[in-house]
């Protein structure tokens, strides 16, 4: 019965809006969403998650992600920008053009980044490639411009440290990493 009740509270809480799929107040919970339900849509809005798996296996133009604890996002690209405010303890795996953190703290972020990512108020954020697959993720690597590119994903740029040497905010972890299957 509780299964049930937690099923059907993710139902209600993830209903799409007039522009944007929100995925919003949701902890302990699995979400997986189709590309049939983003069509239509410009942004993917994930807001107050805690203790969240997260799968968005499709072609997203924008991903808004704010107040995540303990989270697993796997999303596939993104054409356009991805923000993040207040990610703490998260892995987030994304392809992403243009990506911005703020205010985030323990965080892992897997990354096909097509230019520099950039962070600001943020500490102990570590960088790793992207690790994910799923059916189609090529031809939406190609549609989006995120296929064969230089990938900066260890080019963190941190906003806040101005000094010549590399900031402590942020690290990397390249190497052999498991790889998920999303799709």
């Amino acid at each position: 019965m509780e299964e049930q009740k937690q099923v059907a509270k993710t139902v209600a809480k993830t209903v799409a809006s007039t522009n944007d799929l929100d995925i919003k107040d949701l902890s302990d919970c699995e979400i997986r969403k189709t590309e049939a339900e983003y069509e239509g849509k410009e942004n993917v809005i994930l807001e107050n998650l805690k203790n969240c798996k997260v799968y968005l296996p499709f072609k997203i133009k924008s991903l808004y992600a704010k107040h995540l604890e303990n989270c697993q996002i796997f999303a596939g690209c993104v054409s356009g920008a991805f923000f993040v405010n207040h990610a703490i303890n998260c892995h987030l795996h994304i392809c992403s053009h243009q990506i911005r953190i703020h205010n985030s703290q323990n965080t892992t972020f897997h990354l096909i980044a097509k230019s520099n990512p950039i962070i600001e108020h943020c500490s102990s954020m570590t960088f790793t490639p992207y690790n994910c697959t799923y059916a189609g993720l090529e031809e939406h690597q190609r549609d989006t411009g995120l296929y064969d590119i230089k990938n900066f994903w260890d080019q963190v740029l941190d906003f806040n440290w101005h000094r010549q040497e590399k900031s402590p905010n942020w690290s990397t972890a390249a190497g052999e990493a498991e790889t998920f299957v999303i799709g």
